[in-house]
């Protein structure tokens, strides 16, 4: 199940919405769209996913310098090692 949400460009409008929204879903394990906008704390995503410490070693093998990497990845994946 996917939910979608269709926002305005106000960070500071969106943002407490947004986080409520997660903190209701996190009961359910619910695992943020990578390419989406999200309030989640690195070591909240980490247990979501089981594998992530097998991504996080493919991505230091295959992208050392992190040029294939974007903010989200850096902040909420390699940030919660």
């Amino acid at each position: 199940m996917a939910f979608h949400f269709t926002r305005i460009p106000d960070e500071a409008a969106v943002s407490p919405l947004l986080t409520a929204v997660q903190e209701r879903l996190a009961g359910f394990h619910a695992r943020p769209h990578w390419g989406k906008v999200v309030t989640t704390s690195p070591h909240s995503l980490a247990g979501r996913y089981e594998r992530l410490p097998d991504f996080r070693a493919l991505l230091r093998a295959f992208d050392p310098r992190g040029t294939f990497r974007n903010d989200f990845v850096e902040r909420l994946v390699m940030r919660g090692e």
